[in-house]
């Protein structure tokens, strides 16, 4: 036997006197135990680095003192999730609640009377009898509004006014939202109205706007980018519930004008009581753009005689 520099062989003679080597153990020729050995090292040295990934990864679900990850952790993590959902699910569904709310109960809300307040049309020219806003000592309460009232951008209403009696149309005649309401004296004449047009081929009208209160034709005003269709607040006659806006299925504001309904309407809405308020020609006297679907109620007297004589309700406030 042999020592090498860095193991040892073993070595036996053969038959014919040559030496020949029958076991190594040499550290470094890359063969035995040495081979053994690096395969072993190399085993480690896998799995050390496979479990300083797994550390890496799962870190924040490793309990310190037994490296072990902790389902605890994890459960937390979930629960947390679940509480921060749950928290935007609730919050978002008050926020809802609150707005749907705040609109079926906001209309409710507006005063049942207002203080005077005088008014004049264009040029100082003072209101007729029956024109003007209260009929005893100057009052605005809601029993004192006439039917003939002149409502416009020079004779604005109180800012708390309403109508005495306010009801809600989507069960009497057709509307396009449950919040169109009109004060209670327009409603039987309204309905007439618009079961005759129906029972005359007309079918398919309904009221797209009645009473709004000051707070929301202010929102309007602010919101309309061609104010010659609208008043400012306070100077539309949708305030005093006398006013409603008809439109047609399948038609737009732009054709209404010019379709049978519209021509029906305005040659017989004075039969109910009812005047086209914004006629065609007459923009400069009432400082409205022709609104072929806002019709005014002023009771059958009044609106026959706007008919024949093809006058506003500016001409006729200044006749009387």
């Amino acid at each position: 036997m042999e020592h090498g520099k860095r193991g040892y062989w073993e070595f036996y003679a053969d038959g014919e006197g040559n030496n020949v080597i029958s076991r190594g153990r040499g550290r470094g020729d890359g063969r035995g135990g040495s081979r053994r050995k690096s395969e072993r090292r190399a085993a480690m040295a896998s799995r050390e680095r496979k479990q300083h990934r797994r550390r890496t990864i799962y870190f924040l679900d490793m309990d310190r003192e037994t490296g072990r990850r902790s389902s605890e952790s994890r459960h937390a993590r979930m629960r947390t999730r679940k509480r921060i959902l749950a928290g935007i699910t609730v919050a978002a569904l008050a926020v809802a609640c609150v707005l749907i709310i705040s609109k079926i109960v906001a209309p409710y809300m507006a005063p049942d009377a207002g203080g005077g307040a005088g008014s004049s049309e264009p040029g100082g020219m003072p209101l007729g009898a029956g024109a003007t806003i209260g009929s005893a000592g100057g009052s605005n309460s809601n029993a004192d509004l006439d039917m003939t009232v002149l409502v416009n951008a020079w004779n604005p209403l109180p800012k708390d006014y309403r109508p005495a009696v306010i009801t809600d149309l989507m069960e009497i005649v057709a509307v396009s939202d449950i919040s169109v309401r009109a004060a209670g004296e327009v409603v039987q004449p309204l309905t007439d109205m618009l079961n005759s047009a129906e029972d005359a081929g007309h079918a398919g009208l309904f009221v797209t706007s009645g009473y709004r209160n000051y707070d929301e034709q202010q929102r309007i005003y602010k919101e309309s980018a061609d104010k010659s269709y609208v008043q400012p607040p306070g100077c539309s006659e949708h305030q005093t519930g006398l006013a409603v806006d008809i439109m047609k299925m399948g038609v737009n504001m732009e054709s209404f004008g010019d379709d049978p309904a519209s021509d029906w309407l305005y040659e017989n809405s004075w039969r109910y009581g009812f005047i086209v308020r914004y006629p065609r020609d007459k923009s400069d006297i009432t400082g409205i753009s022709y609104e072929p679907w806002h019709f005014r109620y002023v009771g059958k007297e009044v609106a026959k005689l706007c008919y024949e004589k093809n006058i506003c309700l500016e001409e006729y406030a200044e006749d009387k």
